[in-house]
């Protein structure tokens, strides 16, 4: 360092000591923890570095000027006065401890304003518009999973993981095009779908339970429902057809001796205003719609049919329904190996080979189709299908105690049916109940509880107690049909007692006096 170095560093580090002396006269001892000594000493290197700007002659001031009248006690520390800065262009050291102090008050007021708040209550998920689902969380945060779950046969977690299944295919259709979007996000409408469903009854009590109006709720549920029954149907219906092949069933352990079920399932309806006797079913004395389901050994629906009139019979539904039925009971090559003891082996293959005027007695490899168990609805239809149901018995021709025990045999087998029928009426009051809203609309309703009740299945599998549930449905059904019946015989019984009463009582004319 040479001799000039010497004589500028002495003034500077002098002129620092001095300030620092009048920073801590001017401040008060809490304050004095800003001074860091590393600091001033870093200050000071940078003062009496080779970079800095020299001069010989007597060192400034540190003491700015100030307006006339005023000194250097009125300016505070946190005083917005002009800064001041060192010959290099840098602060000095006053106006930075100034900067800092401004900045910490500002710290210090925006912590407080946190603070003055700590004992508030915090925040409840009700209204978050952030949530992809704000009207589920919120009757999640009321009434709990469970009470979701009994508004909805899901509690939420599932409801989510439903509608992620098919969030991609609501997505490009959901308040998509022209006209007025829905407010509501996809999952609470979902939500809200499956109260409709699960509850059925009347839209205005629907809507208001949801604080909606009832014809602006009812549009939405229903358009809604048009574009998710039917990918709702393929996604848990149809594609379970391809996925349970019989060869999957049986290495499960879950085959039928015959395979597989199907049954029809009645509901009641508002009495048509066309054809009365087109909706009228005998065996429940009421009028309603009939469906036909197939359901395999695991408990899931493969096949909903389309809805019929009350009036048609169950092989009538059967027979539209065969392309079907044929599609589903033919073999693959995978299964022509697999042990088949059902009867009526060789009665399809025959039908078809003496169509084709072959041999009309095939050998049993030849069989390409499994059987299918029925109810004794189905009678008389061995002629195209393999069709095994309980044998009925006549006056002239009773059954024999081997057929008895093959009727219990086949019953038992198909208890899978009745179990999903019961399982169907019990979750979903839509379809179980009397239906009163738009026919047209009616198979998009019955086909989504098909497939949500698939999920259900999957979810909590069938039970007997699901059995005895259709079975309760099936004997409020023909009471209800009794009842009605028994009223209408005791509504015609007092008019024609009225009207023999009436004539009886009527005065005869008196005949006409011949001599006049």
């Amino acid at each position: 360092m040479n001799d000039t170095d010497q004589t500028i560093d002495l003034p500077v580090w002098h002129a620092i000591d001095s300030y620092q002396f009048r920073l801590i006269a001017q401040f008060p001892s809490n304050q004095l923890s800003i001074m860091d000594p590393s600091r001033t000493e870093t200050q000071a290197s940078h003062l009496s570095s080779p970079s800095a700007p020299t001069t010989s002659g007597p060192i400034r001031s540190s003491t700015h000027q100030l307006p006339r009248g005023r000194t250097t006690e009125d300016r505070g520390p946190t005083s917005s006065g002009s800064v001041s800065r060192a010959p290099g262009g840098s602060f000095e050291g006053q106006a930075a401890i100034r900067a800092f102090l401004q900045l910490q008050e500002l710290e210090a007021a925006r912590v407080s304003k946190r603070a003055r708040y700590h004992n508030d209550p915090l925040p409840t998920t009700e209204g978050d518009e952030d949530s992809a689902h704000p009207l589920l969380d919120t009757f999640r945060d009321s009434v709990g999973s469970d009470g979701v779950l009994k508004m909805t046969n899901f509690t939420p977690s599932e409801i989510a993981q439903v509608y992620g299944d098919v969030s991609d295919f609501m997505a490009a259709r959901w308040n998509i095009g022209r006209g007025q979007s829905s407010k509501q996000t996809p999952v609470d409408v979902f939500f809200m779908t499956l109260c409709v469903l699960k509850n059925g009854g009347e839209w205005a009590v629907l809507a208001h339970s949801f604080g909606m109006k009832p014809a602006a709720f009812e549009k939405m549920i229903v358009h809604f429902l048009d574009l998710l029954s039917p990918h709702l149907y393929h996604l848990y219906v149809e594609e379970a057809a391809s996925t349970y092949t019989m060869k999957k069933v049986a290495i499960q352990g879950h085959a039928f001796r015959h395979y597989p079920a199907v049954g029809v399932t009645f509901q009641q309806s508002n009495m048509p205003s066309a054809s009365q006797a087109d909706f009228y079913s005998a065996k429940h004395k009421l009028h309603g719609y009939k469906t036909e389901l197939s359901v395999m050994p695991t408990g899931i629906c493969i096949n909903c049919s389309h809805h019929s009139r009350g009036g048609v019979d169950d092989m009538t539904i059967f027979r539209k329904n065969l392309t079907f039925h044929e599609a589903a009971t033919t073999k693959s090559p995978s299964e022509e190996s697999m042990a088949d003891e059902g009867p009526y082996r060789d009665t399809r293959d025959a039908v078809q080979a003496a169509a084709r005027g072959g041999d009309a007695h095939p050998q049993p490899t030849q069989v390409s189709s499994w059987i299918i168990i029925a109810d004794e609805g189905y009678q008389e239809l061995n002629d195209t299908m393999r069709v095994l149901h309980p044998k009925r018995s006549r006056p002239t021709d009773p059954l024999t105690l081997k057929e008895e025990e093959t009727n219990r045999e086949i019953s038992s087998d198909r208890t899978i049916v009745e179990n999903y029928f019961g399982r169907l009426c019990t979750l979903w009051a839509l379809v179980s109940d009397k239906y009163c809203w738009q026919v047209k609309k009616y198979e998009m309703y019955f086909r989504a509880c098909v497939a949500l009740t698939n999920v259900q299945v999957r979810v909590r599998p069938l039970r007997a107690d699901d059995g005895e549930q259709y079975k309760d449905y099936l004997r409020r059904l023909n009471h209800i049909g009794t009842a009605r019946r028994e009223r209408r015989r005791e509504s015609n019984q007092r008019a024609r007692a009225k009207r023999e009463l009436r004539l009886a009582t009527e005065v005869p004319p008196v005949p006409e006096d011949e001599s006049d």
